[in-house]
């Protein structure tokens, strides 16, 4: 392309070498050295860094465990270290109780039912059977009461 074409009329020749010169390139700043040098840098980092791997799903949680229905809990009755036999009305028997505890009885006889316990009278050990079951006066806690070993 001519300077004729480019303009209306015919110009200098130190006019058209001005338009027409290439122009030079102004150095680059330090503001954008430095963009020019980090867009470089992180271009690198991209191909050099391995890609991310992605932690494989969770599992599912697990099913819930479904228990048994709960059972009353046993309870323990005292028996006595005798021969399990008729006990003798006035003997003396060891007795050892659910807590650990051992201690020594005194039959003193057969009852109809618990109403007819003794409230007053009875010591420290006296056993007495009412039904099936035996009854002894011993310590619970602070106090002394009837116990259904």
């Amino acid at each position: 392309m001519t300077a004729q074409n480019r303009f209306e009329c015919e110009l200098p020749k130190e006019v058209e070498r001005k338009f027409t010169a290439p122009k030079p390139r102004k150095p680059l700043d330090a503001k954008s050295a430095l963009v020019v040098l980090l867009a470089a840098a992180a271009g690198i980092v991209a191909l050099v860094k391995p890609p991310v791997q992605k932690a494989p799903p969770a599992p599912p949680p697990p099913a819930p465990v479904v228990l048994p229905a709960a059972t009353p809990p046993l309870v323990r009755r005292a028996e006595l270290v005798a021969p399990k036999a008729q006990p003798v009305i006035g003997a003396h028997y060891w007795l050892s109780l659910p807590d650990g505890r051992t201690v020594q009885t005194t039959f003193r006889g057969y009852l109809p039912g618990t109403a007819a316990l003794p409230l007053h009278g009875a010591a420290l050990g006296d056993m007495y059977a009412a039904g099936n079951v035996f009854w002894i006066l011993a310590p619970i806690g602070d106090r002394l009461g009837w116990i259904d070993p």
